[in-house]
């Protein structure tokens, strides 16, 4: 209880803000920077610096693809009548009204009543205010944005806004993996060896970070799914990058074949560089790494909350791969649909000529090229109010 009244206290009295600038202040005197990124999950930041620092080029980047409102399914893969804001006006009212809304607007808590505070405190912050058409994220006016990803990726490219600018796959090829398992070296070559004579290789990974039960339970259902479908199968071999506790629990409920290899992690890059499939929770990292290497995806979103979704619906709209549902796809399904993209040539050709059309069209000279240009934009701007 008293923790739960000092939030409320340190709201009323702006303790995050104030805490949060005089960290920023103590960052941008020592490293005296001409230019700053803020991811834009820390969007806000944006005003704090810009209390600090009038001068400074500041830019947002972005690790999804675009949030704004557009004519196609959001970036969570819901169309845009079925948005959150456009919930019944009976419970729009009946949540207003609750007890716990009423005390955290009254204490200042809410976000929308602190940005209130910063904006009449700092007024010449205006000029940052809310981005409206962004209901997924808080974003603000004059203020680039970068997205780390290719503007092709998206369902069309009029879902691009002035201030923002697409950086192609922005992956780097020579990354170092750490931690990787022991045992993945010798294992993977072995598996090279026999896909020389026309093994298939498919790449398993749902990503280093998903924590509730329901989660957990999916991953384990499914991967016990994909070895009761192809059990038998021997000519196509199974790499996947799986915690010790899913491997148990799936150990626990079936017996795994030899051609079913898992490891606690793999260096993702050189696996893909042989895969034939890769089966994805559908972060967008790893879409564009498979498809820097031209790797179709059969994507089973797992957070449902952010993207996942959304880009398992733009790989299938550009024919890149299939997207799954962990909730209904049966044994079958599963088999079924991994077969059709081993046994389609299509999937490998638009990953190819997808991955060939990025690789040209982007470049790092580019991005700060475009960068620099909304800079300037935004500059003139900034005068003019």
């Amino acid at each position: 209880l008293n923790t739960f009244f000092q939030i409320f206290y340190n709201a009323y009295r702006h303790e995050t803000f104030l805490r949060r600038r005089e960290e920023l202040n103590t960052i941008l005197k020592k490293t005296k920077p001409t230019v700053v990124a803020i991811d834009i999950f820390s969007a806000t930041d944006l005003l704090v610096v810009r209390t600090l620092d009038l001068k400074v080029k500041v830019f947002f980047y972005n690790p999804m693809l675009n949030t704004f409102d557009s004519p196609y399914p959001d970036v969570r893969g819901n169309n845009n009548q079925f948005l959150p804001s456009d919930k019944p006006f009976y419970k729009k009212l009946l949540y207003s009204l609750s007890p716990l809304k009423v005390l955290i607007n009254a204490s200042g808590y809410n976000p929308s009543g602190q940005l209130k505070w910063v904006y009449h405190k700092y007024p010449f912050l205006n000029k940052y205010s809310r981005h409206k058409e962004n209901k997924i994220i808080r974003s603000f006016q004059n203020t680039p944005e970068v997205i780390l990803a290719p503007l092709e990726l998206e369902f069309g490219p009029d879902v691009c806004r002035e201030h923002q600018v697409y950086s192609g796959f922005s992956i780097s090829k020579k990354r170092l993996d750490v931690d990787v398992d022991p045992a993945f070296e010798k294992s993977f070559q072995e598996i090279l060896k026999l896909k020389k004579q026309g093994l298939k290789l498919v790449y398993c990974s749902f990503g280093t970070y998903f924590s509730s039960r329901d989660e957990h339970r999916y991953v384990i259902a499914f991967f016990t799914l994909l070895i009761h479908a192809f059990r038998n199968e021997g000519n196509i071999a199974f790499v996947i990058a799986s915690k010790e506790s899913i491997t148990g629990a799936v150990k626990a409920q079936t017996n795994i074949p030899a051609h079913f290899s898992f490891f606690t992690k793999v260096p993702q890059l050189s696996v893909l560089a042989h895969a034939d499939l890769f089966i994805t929770h559908g972060g967008l990292g790893s879409i564009k790494e498979a498809l820097s290497y031209a790797v179709p995806m059969l994507v089973y979103p797992l957070d449902l909350n952010w993207d996942q979704s959304g880009n398992a619906a733009k790989v299938q709209h550009h024919g890149l791969g299939m997207r799954g549902d962990f909730k209904t796809d049966t044994s079958k399904d599963i088999r079924e649909k991994i077969n059709y993209i081993l046994l389609s040539s299509q999937f490998v050709d638009n990953c190819r000529e997808f991955e060939n059309m990025v690789s040209q069209s982007y470049n790092q000279y580019n991005t700060l090229k475009s960068l620099r240009g909304m800079f300037e934009k935004t500059i003139q701007v900034s005068d003019s109010n």
